[in-house]
């Protein structure tokens, strides 16, 4: 999975390499740096549908995703893609790789 920026419809996102972690682990984790909605197209499955497809394809590159909740109303929005809080104050959010399995469930990565 590549950083850079993606977009669906009104949504655009910024996936970014991690400043903070070493180069030997850019290839596997990557940071969600910021998912825009103009309040003008919310509510209308944009942003949703950015996110399962940047997922679908991290899952596929077995990719860890992680973001910095701003606005902690949100927190149970990134749950129902599979983030996890990891850290609180800031609120950090992470979410590892699944496998899709052959009756299409996904099962996380055994390896994570």
């Amino acid at each position: 999975m590549k950083p850079g920026t993606r977009s669906y419809g009104a949504a655009s996102l910024q996936v970014a390499i991690p400043r903070a972690l070493p180069p030997r682990m850019h290839a596997r984790i990557l940071e969600l740096v910021h998912l825009f909605v103009p309040e003008e197209s919310r509510r209308q499955g944009h942003a949703t549908e950015l996110l399962n497809r940047t997922i679908e394809e991290a899952d596929r590159t077995r990719t860890v995703l992680f973001l910095c909740v701003e606005d902690p109303p949100l927190e149970a929005f990134y749950q129902r893609f599979k983030f996890r809080a990891i850290q609180r104050n800031p609120l950090l959010m992470a979410r590892a790789p699944y496998k899709v399995t052959t009756d299409g469930a996904r099962a996380l990565q055994s390896d994570y």
